[in-house]
């Protein structure tokens, strides 16, 4: 299956989460990281040993593997130019069309599913499922602040039940992403290195600026 959505929507998480409740394992492989070691070029000999790999993980612990296509339009373009890029795609169309009778579930994200490979994600036997991923609904992003609240010390007393009311009516629109930024990667930083304490007002105020 193939989730899209746009960045910060939590198709990642989702992901993450779902093989965490199957109790299974998770090998995820990142086009970019890829692009930046280096190995961009000999990805479809990487790509058959990280299967044999997996398939080998399965037998021996008799329970399936995830594997996991991180920017799935890059490891699938929908126009395949490069002479690489070709060998790349029916590599992966052979690999795919066992995966399963090997115990491996593959899975993929995307933000844009009209540029991935039809013969891909198309294919039942393939990724044939298509999972569209939007921003968290009010009940969403109320359980997100609360399990921040409740899981990063320095926030417990800024997100108040009054302010988590107002917080969730101010971030109508914004992604999982916009808002774990804003508090872990903004707010938080800033006040364990003036070793400040974050306020109901600095956390309303900062989602003020977000949401203009």
């Amino acid at each position: 299956m193939v989730f899209k959505g746009n960045t910060g929507t939590g198709k990642t998480t989702i992901i993450e989460t779902l093989a965490r409740q199957m109790g299974i394992p998770l090998y995820k492989m990142n086009y970019s990281k890829m692009h930046d070691s280096g190995i961009i070029h000999s990805v479809s000999r990487h790509v058959e040993e990280i299967f044999e790999k997996l398939k080998l993980m399965s037998k021996i612990s008799k329970k399936p593997v995830m594997l996991f296509f991180d920017e799935a339009e890059k490891f699938f373009p929908i126009t395949a130019r490069e002479k690489h890029e070709i060998e790349e795609v029916n590599t992966y169309k052979e690999l795919m069309n066992t995966a399963s009778e090997n115990g491996i579930i593959l899975v993929g994200a995307t933000n844009h599913k009209d540029m991935v490979n039809q013969e891909i994600i198309g294919n039942s036997r393939r990724m044939g499922k298509v999972i569209h991923v939007g921003n968290p609904d009010d009940d969403s992003r109320q359980n997100l602040f609360e399990k921040i609240r409740d899981t990063k010390p320095i926030l417990t007393a800024a997100l108040t039940g009054a302010a988590i009311t107002e917080l969730v009516t101010l971030t109508k629109g914004l992604s999982i992403g916009d808002i774990t930024d804003t508090l872990l990667k903004k707010l938080y930083p800033q006040a364990i290195h003036k070793k400040q304490k974050i306020t109901e007002s600095m956390v309303i105020e900062a989602f003020k600026k977000v949401a203009v």
